[in-house]
């Protein structure tokens, strides 16, 4: 495997995306908005969530706006980025999160993701979005 993605471990590069590229992508808050409007069409109540490659943690935080009593599991591999969503999101909702620095890229992640699916695979649901089958 090609580990060209670990210079995103790195503090400075880090800190250069948080600082000056993260307000420069383009349309941003319209992106998030529509992946809430899809959250909301296929699950109105959310309870739980993981932010997989949280970043510094906007996405979840939009997640946590709309839905304030759901518990959030934040998770990347850049303790910079991991330290940012800490400092952006902890205080408003101190109690229901968690963060993970972790590279999911590693062996033991991916084992540990398809046993997680092989499980929801075992126990499909009968309804999505409001339709049954």
């Amino acid at each position: 495997m090609n580990n060209d993605y670990q210079v995103w471990k790195t503090t400075e590069l880090s800190q250069k995306y948080l600082s000056g590229v993260r307000s420069a992508i383009p349309l941003a808050t319209e992106q998030i908005e529509i992946i809430l409007r899809i959250i909301q069409m296929a699950k109105p109540q959310v309870n739980n969530f993981l932010d997989l490659g949280c970043g510094d943690g906007i996405l979840g935080q939009a997640i946590l706006n709309q839905y304030p009593d759901s518990q959030g599991v934040f998770l990347d591999f850049s303790e910079t980025m991991i330290e940012a969503a800490k400092s952006n999101i902890s205080a408003a909702y101190p109690a229901s999160l968690e963060f993970i620095n972790q590279d999911y890229a590693l062996p033991e992640w991916v084992i540990s993701v398809i046993s997680y699916q092989l499980s929801v695979i075992s126990e499909p649901p009968t309804e999505v979005g409001g339709l049954k089958y």
